[in-house]
């Protein structure tokens, strides 16, 4: 979809990611495509989940603000007059879209963390082409930011202690 998108501005993709939150927030998902389920395949079916599990399933303020807060950053501060970043900031909507449409599902996190792979490289391309000289220092920051707000913030706010991963479920 992101290739395919490659002549469509950014701002219908963040048109999309916006109307794709509303959607994920009413309970819209993969899971409520009953042409998915017929297409077979244990994967596909695994989409209509209904049995017990204690991790939290629907919608996901944490993970959408995660996400968003990022892609806020990347399209405020990023080079937007490279195809690579480009690229990059439209496949972490596409990918982030596809995380909140399994909302329904548990683990969903698992899938958002195909979106959270594109975090790192597009944090060092803005920081190299928004601050060029300072990017080190700048970086070194970002990183020390990045592992707090991971680690320390995320557990204390979700309510546990531990520290397994970006924003922390349960």
């Amino acid at each position: 979809m992101v290739l395919i998108g490659e002549n469509v501005k950014i701002k219908y993709f963040i048109i999309a990611y916006v109307m794709a939150i509303g959607l994920a927030f009413l309970g819209f998902g993969f899971d409520k495509l009953a042409f998915l389920a017929s297409l077979g395949g244990e994967d596909v079916q695994n989409l209509a989940f209904t049995g017990e599990t204690t991790y939290r399933v629907g919608f996901r303020i944490d993970f959408v603000f995660y996400n968003s807060m990022f892609l806020f950053l990347f399209v405020k501060f990023g080079n937007l007059n490279s195809r690579l970043n480009v690229f990059l900031i439209k496949y972490f909507i596409v990918s982030s879209v596809v995380f909140y449409f399994n909302f329904n599902i548990p683990y969903s996190d698992r899938i958002g963390g195909y979106s959270w792979l594109a975090i790192p490289l597009l944090l060092f391309s803005t920081v190299n082409s928004s601050f060029p000289r300072n990017k080190y220092t700048i970086m070194a920051w970002v990183t020390i930011f990045y592992y707090t707000f991971n680690h320390i913030i995320l557990p204390l706010i979700s309510g546990s202690g531990s520290s397994d991963g970006p924003p922390h479920h349960h």
